[in-house]
């Protein structure tokens, strides 16, 4: 996996990574601290539109675990932006990352997600995440189409 873009404020922090794995048909964004403003979350957006178009991605990974500010209006800010990614109708699973109790924001982009269709999970770590959205699990046909390998 490797970092497409980091996003930095007028201070020169940055508030939002954005990291691909083509074979995997990854992208995930991370969210740094600080109080996300609008204007960065429809950057944000706009570059998930872009990545999930120009390689194909249909797992999607958000971690908001550090992301600051009333959810209220972070989720107003992103819907519009998600709307546009779920319409293209590429993404079938996305994961939250967060360790914070379900609120009705959280239930909100949820229920969106899901009305396209998309597999959604909230977890507490990055590597149950990862471990849901790309590893198959055992009813899959891809175990039975695997190389066997010996040693």
């Amino acid at each position: 996996m490797h970092v497409v873009k980091e996003f930095y404020d007028p201070q020169g922090h940055i508030y939002a990574s954005s990291f691909v794995q083509t074979q995997k048909g990854l992208l995930m964004d991370v969210w740094g601290g600080g109080i996300a403003q609008p204007e960065n979350i429809d950057a944000v957006m706009d570059h998930c539109f872009e990545q999930i178009e120009k390689n194909q991605l249909n797992h999607w990974l958000c971690d908001v675990c550090n992301i600051e500010g009333d959810f209220a209006q972070i989720v107003q800010s992103a819907e519009a932006g998600l709307k546009r990614i779920l319409e293209a109708g590429k993404v079938e699973k996305f994961a939250f990352i967060s360790r914070r109790v379900n609120n009705a924001e959280r239930m909100q982009v949820t229920s969106m997600l899901r009305q396209y269709g998309v597999e959604v999970q909230t977890f507490a770590s990055l590597a149950r995440a990862l471990e849901w959205l790309v590893v198959p699990s055992i009813e899959e046909d891809i175990w039975d189409e695997a190389e066997l390998l010996t040693y």
